[in-house]
């Protein structure tokens, strides 16, 4: 994945990240996720970022430091 990224808090103050989403023709960064889930603003897919993990090559949570 060679996504535009984005960072955010939520209000519980997890460390949220956007980007492209994988899963339908994404533009625009629309899929948000953190140290353990993602959810895609965009077409509503969610799931764990081990699930994430299995279509991207989106790296372990601690290489993204």
């Amino acid at each position: 994945m060679t996504p535009k990224q984005k960072q955010f808090k939520s209000g519980t103050q997890k460390h949220w990240h956007l980007t492209q989403c994988p899963f339908h023709d994404d533009h625009n960064p629309s899929l948000a996720y953190n140290e353990t889930e993602f959810i895609c603003l965009a077409c509503g897919r969610k799931g764990s970022v081990d699930d994430l993990r299995k279509v991207t090559n989106l790296p372990e949570w601690e290489e993204r430091k």
